[in-house]
């Protein structure tokens, strides 16, 4: 993803970000930080960042929705429907998954009712069953979801928040980008 900013002058040079916050660029509903893997072209006259380029934006948003599904931090309205986008699946076709009405899946994401243990336990293994590939890539032991009680969310918590960096970038080929591998440095 290439987010441009303008800028009239015309020398740059491209830098890595040591750190750089992504929760509004994706939307999230909890803090999400890229460490030393954002390209920023910065202008040589102002000093202003002209344009960030994030890699593997689609591989990003699986590592955020599988990691923050396997947190077990009841889900909030705005975190059910931030995670039903990126898989990009309709509320419609999500309530159908889990087995609900349109209707009661529109209430779950909007906080106007509280998703019983039952739904959010499928909710979060539809997220993960989605993104097999990123799951089984990372060898990620998502059966202790089945295990796992939501934590409620009281005031005295702080604030979700995802670091990730990219494991080693490998080369397929000469006219191929690197694959990119997604890891958690953190979560809060």
């Amino acid at each position: 993803m290439n987010i441009e900013i303008t800028c009239k002058h015309e020398e740059t040079e491209l830098k890595t970000l040591d750190s750089w916050d992504v929760t509004e660029v994706l939307g999230a509903p909890f803090d999400v930080h890229l460490h030393d893997c954002v390209e920023v072209r910065v202008c040589l006259t102002c000093g202003g960042h002209v344009s960030h380029l994030i890699p593997s934006v689609g591989e990003l948003a699986s590592a955020v929705g599988v990691y923050r599904a396997i947190e077990p931090r009841k889900l909030s309205g705005a975190e059910i429907r931030f995670l039903r986008k990126s898989v990009d699946t309709s509320a419609r076709d999500m309530a159908g998954m889990l087995r609900i009405s349109a209707e009661q899946f529109s209430r779950y994401e909007n906080d106007r009712v509280v998703i019983s243990e039952a739904s959010e336990l499928l909710f979060r293994m539809a997220i993960c069953v989605i993104n097999s590939d990123f799951v089984e890539r990372n060898h990620l032991d998502v059966a202790r979801l089945l295990n796992n009680k939501s934590v409620p969310v009281t005031a005295d918590l702080e604030r979700l928040r995802f670091d990730f960096s990219i494991e080693n970038p490998q080369q397929n080929d000469s006219d191929h980008e690197p694959e990119i591998h997604w890891k958690i440095a953190s979560s809060i």
